[in-house]
């Protein structure tokens, strides 16, 4: 288990909501991008991890389950829960993030931490 921050814009202030997300594995993708890229709302090298940055990225899209690809691309779709598993799991992946034809899948629960 896992936390992303969602944020929602009030009158002038920003609210960072902690939501939970789980860990579904790793799975092989034999280098294809088969899930859309996600936009990432942070530059690379900002100081939150791509995991997170992935993470905030899926929870603002509406997207369920998300993934990450060789170290660098943010991937999913609401159809992400029915095709991640498509060339079956891998022990490829790394720091999270995926690996050469491996991506690291992920969850978002809908869960605020408070409940």
């Amino acid at each position: 288990m896992f936390l992303c921050a969602k944020s929602r814009t009030g009158s002038n202030s920003l609210i960072f909501i902690p939501t939970v997300y789980d860990y579904l594995g790793c799975w092989q993708n034999h280098g294809i991008n088969f899930l859309p890229e996600i936009s990432l709302l942070h530059q690379k090298g900002h100081e939150t991890s791509l995991l997170h940055r992935c993470a905030n990225a899926a929870l603002l899209s509406g997207i369920a389950v998300f993934g990450i690809t060789n170290n660098s691309v943010c991937v999913g779709s609401v159809h992400a829960s029915l095709i991640y598993m498509r060339y079956g799991p891998s022990t490829a992946c790394y720091n999270g993030t995926g690996g050469p034809s491996t991506m690291d899948v992920y969850g978002l629960d809908g869960k605020n931490i408070s409940e």
